[in-house]
């Protein structure tokens, strides 16, 4: 009969702390194998050992014939896992995800559309502004004040709704890369994630990926709502400009979301 587990020596600490020491075993083909133990033995810690969920100190561990580090994914494929806590990600229904895109994306476009509407109402006040703060030598360099004027459209759109889309989109990617990227021991849902026969590499890729299109989406819908305000006002639209700041937003949202 063949060996369709094979642990020799199998160390792996947490720190100072032992997770399981010097572990060696042997289960047959066909076997019925009970692993039992106390809570803290270290039955967990050799399951995931198993399944390359962690890297351990020493030791090797072969499955079917198969070098659980070299030929991780291969052995996934053939192997079957439940864990004690089978949860998966709250949230996480395709019909949620794009509820909360919309909601997210109507808020802070709708918001940077009544902002551009209020411009006319706000021209005195804001011609005011300007003329101050041309007076004000390098404070206004700093600020890029004397290369932008925010007596304009162009530069009211960029110092105000640029304001409340920054904020807006940032808190947006801030939250959907949280509940994307982050948080995979809380809840032991990265056990469910990391049980399929995909790398680590892998799975956060196409995490970053469905970021990168919620963001590209979120973008795209508030930019309509942008070209909607200018159009509203009958202003001509510095569309150069806008797909620049956009691009920038976007990007910058990503990092934010990443991190």
């Amino acid at each position: 009969m063949e060996n369709v587990i094979r642990i020799e020596n199998l160390t792996k600490t947490y720190g100072k702390k032992r997770g399981v020491e010097n572990v060696s075993f042997e289960v047959g083909e066909g076997e019925i194998f009970g692993f039992i133990g106390p809570n803290g033995a270290g039955k967990s810690t050799t399951i995931r050992s198993m399944l390359g969920f962690l890297k351990f100190n020493s030791g090797s561990i072969e499955i079917l014939g198969k070098d659980n580090v070299k030929d991780h994914e291969k052995i996934l494929k053939e192997v079957g896992y439940m864990p004690s806590e089978a949860l998966f990600y709250p949230a996480m229904k395709v019909s949620e995800v794009f509820k909360s895109l919309l909601i997210w994306a109507l808020t802070v476009g709708g918001l940077g559309f009544f902002c551009t509407l209020m411009y006319t109402s706000m021209e005195g006040d804001v011609m005011e502004m300007a003329d101050t703060f041309s007076q004000m030598g390098a404070f206004s360099d700093a600020f890029g004040m004397s290369t932008l004027s925010i007596a304009t459209l162009a530069g009211f759109f960029a110092t105000e709704v640029g304001t409340v889309h920054g904020l807006g989109s940032a808190m947006y990617a801030a939250f959907f890369g949280a509940s994307m990227l982050s948080k995979e021991e809380d809840g032991h849902t990265g056990e469910y994630l990391y049980s399929l026969p995909v790398s680590r590499g892998k799975a956060v890729i196409a995490k970053e990926i469905a970021i990168l299109v919620n963001l590209i989406l979120f973008t795209i819908i508030c930019g309509l709502f942008y070209v909607m305000g200018f159009a509203a006002l009958k202003e001509e639209l510095p569309a150069k400009e806008m797909s620049r700041f956009l691009c920038s937003m976007l990007l910058m949202n990503d990092e934010v979301a990443s991190i």
